[in-house]
């Protein structure tokens, strides 16, 4: 029985080492990440190990050797020279106005003030960087290294308000183009986020460091990688696949489709999502662990603001360029989801410099899709009243909710869908009618002819159709998180003996509701059948 403590959600490199939690040794690459240059920027999506490469390097350039015992750094390193290090973490706080992010980024400067000095008459953020780096570095006789972690939190938090996102940007501009400015006290500088924004935001001004998010040769230096897998787990393997009732083989395979498949450039090695690993050895369960951490509000705004259709995720194709920057003016959101790890690369084509993008696994395409562990008890469902035309004496077609609406199979269904605020609308109300079925089809009451209207329509066991759908419907949690609403156009016929049969969208709203409003209908009961001239037909509604 494996006895390896998981560190999941401990992001600090000493306290992994002292009480002994599970480490995969990364120290080799950054070993080599630091004797071969100085500044760096590195993009990774949410849990996948960024502030534990922090932590990790602050350890380094502290000294700190008794904390790499045993590890690959132990032999490399032969000085172990102590460094200041200011070390900052703007993943702390939620951003919603000026002055969080001046009073996060003070609180953490007084700290460092108290230990290597201050000048009183230094009045921004930037203006007090320069000093402190000045004074560390004098007060030490080495050079200053400078690590931040979630460098673009306000950011992406302010993204929405453009107003609040110039601030942030204007103020981060000035206080991270310090670093250029004081090279020559900088022995290391390395900043990390979700996202690179560029071009005329807050990475205008550096110019100077390398961004290594696409680098292949640091693919690895966050995440787990199929060889660490077997490597550092393969005991732990076994016990996985006996616990599941498979083999070996049969759990690998499993674990490669649900967790693994994020490529960060087109010709690299596939990598894990560590959070979401560890969480099914720890469990020996497969799960959406990274997923159900929950989506960030800054995606799930700026999908609402581009209103973005999911359904083009899988099908996305881009430059390099675009992947690697994000313009915080810009109106394309592929950037950032590719960024957050929602998307990954899964193809490219070299003659025209194209990325081909898609799900990275299992757990996110599901995570999208549909999410199955939450279900919704009530739901404010709208109503809408389908109302029959002459000829009598068809009875009226049944109120169906508004995810699924009732029309004339010929109607044209407009591009322009009415998306309905939760807010705006009661539990009770009935909304404007969608269209009216028309005159009675053809005569003709053969086997294979699908009827428009009939003299019986079918109808409903029990009749009330709206209640039994309100009651089987499973509104997707990430339509609920992104406020997604609207109305979902399914065909289907109704068979002669009352079953469903030939359901699909005619116009769909989003790849969830869509994939949601074709299982409600699919799992209907069977109807009391159509008739025509007294004998059972098959009717087509839309």
């Amino acid at each position: 029985m494996s006895s390896k403590i998981y560190p999941i959600g401990i992001q600090n490199f000493e306290k992994i080492r002292k009480d002994g939690y599970f480490y995969i040794d990364k120290t080799a690459l950054i070993y080599k990440l630091v004797k071969t240059g100085s500044y760096y920027f590195l993009s990774r999506p949410r849990r996948f190990g960024k502030s534990l490469l922090l932590s990790t390097l602050e350890a380094y350039f502290k000294g700190r050797k008794e904390l790499f015992e045993g590890l690959a750094m132990e032999s490399l390193e032969k000085d172990w020279i102590e460094y200041p290090v200011i070390h900052l973490d703007l993943n702390a706080k939620k951003f919603d106005t000026e002055n969080d992010l001046i009073r996060l980024i003070d609180r953490q400067l007084l700290v460092y003030e108290a230990q290597y000095g201050s000048c009183s008459s230094d009045e921004t953020i930037d203006d007090r960087l320069v000093t402190l780096i000045r004074l560390a570095a004098e007060k030490t006789g080495q050079r200053v290294v400078i690590l931040v972690d979630e460098y673009d939190k306000p950011m992406l938090q302010a993204i929405g308000r453009d107003e609040l996102q110039e601030e942030y940007r204007n103020t981060l501009k000035a206080f991270y183009g310090v670093m250029k400015s004081m090279d020559g006290y900088i022995k290391f500088a390395m900043l990390t986020g979700v996202t690179k924004f560029g071009k005329v935001s807050v990475f205008s001004d550096l110019n100077n460091l390398n961004d290594i998010s696409m680098w292949n040769q640091y693919i690895d230096i966050c995440g787990v990688s199929d060889q660490e897998l077997h490597d550092n787990l393969e005991v732990e393997l076994s016990e996985f696949a006996d616990a599941r009732g498979m083999t070996y083989n049969e759990i690998c395979v499993a674990l490669r489709e649900y967790y693994d498949g994020y490529h960060f450039t087109h010709n690299s090695i596939g990598m894990y999502n560590p959070f979401s690993l560890l969480n099914a050895f720890l469990r020996n369960e497969f799960g959406s662990y990274w997923f159900e951490t929950g989506t960030p509000t800054y995606l799930v705004e700026l999908l609402k603001k581009h209103h973005y259709d999911l359904q083009r995720m899988a099908h996305e194709e881009t430059s390099a360029e675009v992947l690697n920057s994000v313009d915080s003016t810009s109106d394309n959101p592929i950037p950032v989801i590719y960024q957050s790890g929602y998307l990954t690369i899964k193809g490219y084509d070299e003659r025209f410099g194209i990325y081909r993008l898609g799900f990275p696994n299992r757990e996110v395409e599901e995570g999208f899709v549909i999410t199955q562990e939450e279900q919704v008890e009530e739901e404010i469902i709208p109503i809408t009243q389908q109302m029959m035309k002459p000829p009598p004496p068809p009875p009226p077609a049944p109120k169906l909710t508004d995810l699924i609406d009732i029309v004339e199979d010929d109607t044209n269904i407009d591009d322009d869908l009415e998306i309905l605020d939760a807010e705006d609308q009661s539990e009770n109300q009935v909304i404007e009618n969608v269209a009216d079925f028309g005159e009675y089809g053809e005569e003709n009451t053969g086997e294979s002819e699908i009827f428009q209207v009939v003299e019986d329509m079918p109808s409903f066991p029990g009749g009330n159709v709206s209640k039994w759908i309100a009651k089987n419907v499973k509104y997707p949690v990430l339509a609920m998180e992104n406020g997604i609403q609207g109305k979902v156009f399914i065909q289907f016929v109704i068979e002669r003996d009352g079953s469903i049969t030939d359901v699909k969208v005619a116009r769909g709203v989003d790849a969830s509701l869509d994939k949601e409003a074709v299982r409600v209908v699919q799992s209907m009961p069977k109807w009391k059948p159509g008739k025509q001239r007294g004998k059972p037909v098959r009717v087509a509604y839309t």
